[in-house]
């Protein structure tokens, strides 16, 4: 058995920019190492702006733009369960190059790249001539007068170029297969070894995650949850996808009621924002963690951290299936059958435990409520329902919110904007204003009232609700007062 690493070369003109590739691919090259003994896989990453991206994404991800997408997808890469050395080649040639120098120490590595090098040859083209091919293939059908006439008139020369354009897909889709979509590999392996390897929290985002559970979550159940709103960002180019997405309205009623049943829940959205709905955002029981500037691999970390996790059958649901978190996905169809190698309506993937099942059923409310307390062991109405009455506005202490943010609970965190509530708000917006208090102080103690005063107004026009809260503006405010009653 070898003790190399193995090379493991994901080609964005040949797989695509996708979540839930890339997190079954890291599980498929993780299997690959321990089937062929190698400790580690070493990711070799084709990002070249002659080869951005295969025919099946060029209508959304073009010359100018595919280095975003990559950047956005990079973090899940950062799971994979036996992440050894990463690379990144913008040109094609030079990652080549590498390989063709490392490559035959290693059999395994030398078929490894014997398979990309052969795949090369096949380019998915989309000339006139590919789409010829599949016109009349889907036109003639099983027609025997149109295919004798279609072979009479078409040269034979024509003939033979659409046909091995056809194959040249055929080709390409099953070295797709190979390598990615199907599940059919896991499962056997499975079935071999009784385990598969888990992927693993993203890469340095461990104490940013740990810190926002600590402040923000501390004592709260956390449940993931991923809708898939592909429509709500319309210049996204996914009109074809639109049948996948879920349904709003029952999505928002189900975390509506949730809010009032059992606001002990943190439910944490997953995904771009910009599929996110906003008047969702607005429900004090969900939250993104997009707006606190985090990214994916913060989302996929928190992931694997979190007490359940309910979503459609796309991106994020591969981390799901790849974990021991336990997990409901919803929206199955045959296509997502087909992928994960089961009959339709299995309501669990060959490796997964009894909490961790497929449902087909359409989504509503009634179904994702069941959903919710059959993963978390609720039993109904066994949290009290929420206390709808006002509460009033908490006095703002500017001392002990630095007190507490300035102390990190983990040292390697990045930030302490873990918070987006109205107190938090406040105490920022105050401690933003403290220099703005010193100047107008500085002007009371020089006899400036009047310069004092303007700087009091500015505030007060701008922040009116926060001065009845903040010490510093009423003391101030109280000052000014007293010298301009009694000259």
């Amino acid at each position: 058995m070898t003790t190399e690493n193995l090379i493991s070369i994901y080609d964005f003109e040949i797989f695509p920019y996708a979540l839930g590739d890339v997190l079954t691919w890291n599980i498929r090259s993780a299997i690959r190492c321990e089937e062929t003994g190698s400790p580690f896989a070493d990711i070799y990453i084709c990002l070249d702006e002659k080869h951005h991206a295969s025919i099946y994404q060029r209508g959304l991800v073009n010359p100018d733009n595919f280095e975003l997408f990559f950047s956005e997808l990079y973090s899940a890469f950062g799971t994979h369960p036996k992440l050894g050395n990463f690379y990144i080649f913008r040109n094609r040639e030079s990652m080549i190059a590498q390989l063709k120098k490392i490559a035959p120490k290693n059999k395994h590595n030398s078929e490894a790249l014997r398979d990309y090098l052969t795949i090369l040859k096949y380019k998915a083209s989309d000339r006139i001539f590919n789409k010829i091919w599949h016109y009349l293939k889907n036109k003639l059908g099983k027609q025997r007068i149109l295919k004798k006439a279609y072979r009479y008139l078409v040269p034979n020369t024509l003939t033979k170029m659409t046909h091995n354009l056809l194959s040249h897909e055929d080709v390409l889709n099953q070295y797709f297969i190979k390598y990615i979509y199907s599940h059919d590999k896991i499962n056997q392996f499975y079935l071999n070894k009784n385990y598969i390897p888990f992927l693993k929290e993203s890469l340095g985002c461990n104490p940013d995650v740990n810190e926002i559970i600590a402040r923000q979550f501390n004592g709260k159940k956390i449940v993931c949850i991923h809708l898939r709103l592909r429509k709500l960002d319309l210049g996204y180019g996914g009109e074809h996808t639109y049948t996948r997405d879920s349904d709003f309205l029952e999505w928002y009623d189900f975390l509506r009621q949730t809010s009032e049943k059992y606001p002990d829940i943190q439910f944490v959205a997953l995904g771009r924002l910009q599929e996110k709905p906003l008047e969702m955002l607005r429900l004090p029981n969900v939250i993104s963690l997009r707006v606190h500037g985090m990214g994916l691999g913060h989302e996929l970390t928190l992931m694997l951290k979190s007490d359940l996790f309910i979503g459609t059958s796309s991106g994020f649901a591969a981390l799901a299936n790849f974990s021991s978190i336990p997990y409901f996905i919803t929206r199955m169809n045959p296509e997502s059958c087909n992928a994960y190698a089961i009959a339709q309506g299995e309501n669990k993937l060959p490796f997964a435990k009894e909490n961790q099942q497929l449902i087909y059923e359409e989504e509503n409310a009634k179904l994702l409520m069941n959903l919710l307390e059959t993963g978390l062991n609720l039993a109904p109405h066994s949290m009290q329902p929420k206390n709808n009455l006002v509460t009033e506005p908490q006095q703002i202490d500017i001392t002990d919110w630095l007190t507490t943010h300035s102390k990190a609970t983990y040292s390697a965190r990045t930030t302490c904007r873990f918070y987006i509530d109205d107190n938090y708000r406040n105490n920022e917006t105050t401690y933003l204003l403290l220099s703005s208090f010193e100047k107008c102080r500085q002007a009371f103690i020089n006899n400036d009232y009047q310069k004092a005063r303007s700087i009091l107004l500015k505030i007060k026009n701008n922040f009116p609700n926060l001065c009845q809260q903040c010490a510093e503006y009423l003391q101030l405010e109280a000052n000014l007062a007293a010298v301009e009653t009694y000259p």
